[in-house]
């Protein structure tokens, strides 16, 4: 068992996600099929955040390539995350073609600043980026509602709906 002193609370680890939240997004093209083949990397990029350098066990601004759900996140750790992902994911529309995901630990999801023996937590706010050559093409913003904590004791994973993203290219 992990303890933390986190927010002057005590918590405790009871699953192997406890901490990690998942993003996922299911990209379409202009007619609203699926699109299985990325040609350009879709991000979630962090924006508003001015202390981001400050931030523990993840500095500096993120950006984080959206991957095919079995990509990022069964096989995100080669531990015991994998067989329990495996598990929990079995019955979610996610996992059909055309989707993909970030999955983002707790120092990713959180600005930890750290506060002489604790952290203070500050959300962090992103958006969905489209990479192509030298640019960043705003596709969506992301909400709270989109961030779906993957700890057992939030419900189950069939409940994560994904953000519908529409490429017309």
């Amino acid at each position: 068992m992990v303890l933390c002193f986190c927010r002057n609370a005590l918590s405790a680890q009871h699953c192997p996600f406890d901490g990690s939240a998942m993003i996922v997004i299911k990209v379409i093209d202009k007619n609203g099929h699926p699109i299985t083949d990325l040609k350009s990397a879709i991000l979630l990029y962090e924006i508003d955040n001015p202390r981001a350098d400050s931030c523990t066990y993840a500095q500096g601004r993120l950006s984080v390539p959206f991957r095919e759900p079995k990509q990022s996140l069964i096989e995100k750790y080669n531990n015991t995350w994998k067989s329990w992902a495996t598990r929990y994911s079995g019955d979610c529309s996610f996992m059909e073609p055309g989707h993909y995901a970030v999955v983002l630990n707790q120092a990713q999801a959180h600005c930890m600043l750290k506060n002489e023996t604790w952290f203070t937590y500050v959300e962090r706010n992103f958006e969905i980026r489209l990479q192509k050559a030298d640019s960043l093409k705003v596709l969506a913003s992301v909400s709270r509602e989109n961030i779906y904590s993957l700890c057992t004791s939030a419900g189950k994973w069939s409940r994560i709906a994904p953000l519908e993203i529409k490429l017309d290219d």
